[in-house]
């Protein structure tokens, strides 16, 4: 088994690391020629190669293929872009009328609350006088 606190171990892996050829990333316009169907077949052998070891590659290759053909809609994005970019967008702030309509709401409730209590409170005495009870005041035992 490797262990990594292991100087030897250590040495082998960094020697292995400086042996293995590092295989570069097709650049753009590599991947652009493919996706119009422009690039030679030899070039285009390693660039599939290269899009099978890296499959974020071919989301390159068909946002390219959308762009040649003209269809900028069809490329997807990350949803993690779409949060970012809906980060940096401000929501513009209600308009003032919207505001003072809520308050003038409110105070109409409040208004038309009073204005039946007041109502029905005189419909109340209304009808206990009509009934012939000619004294409304209260007596000291109905009071709780």
């Amino acid at each position: 088994m490797i262990n990594r606190d292991d100087p030897e171990d250590r040495a082998l892996w960094r020697t292995y690391r400086a042996a293995a050829p590092a295989e570069a990333e097709p650049d753009f316009m590599a991947l652009a020629a493919y996706a119009e169907g422009r690039l030679e077949a030899s070039a285009a052998d390693a660039l599939e190669a290269a899009i099978a070891r890296d499959p974020a590659l071919l989301a390159d290759v068909r946002a390219a293929r959308a762009v040649a053909l003209g269809d900028v809609a069809a490329i997807p994005a990350p949803l993690r872009t779409i949060r970012m970019a809906r980060a940096l967008v401000v929501e513009p702030p209600p308009p003032a009328w919207r505001r003072a309509v809520g308050w003038t709401s409110v105070a109409a409730a409040i208004l038309l609350v009073a204005a039946l209590g007041f109502e029905f409170g005189v419909a109340t005495a209304d009808s206990l006088l009509l009934r012939g009870d000619g004294d409304l005041t209260l007596d000291q035992d109905t009071v709780l």
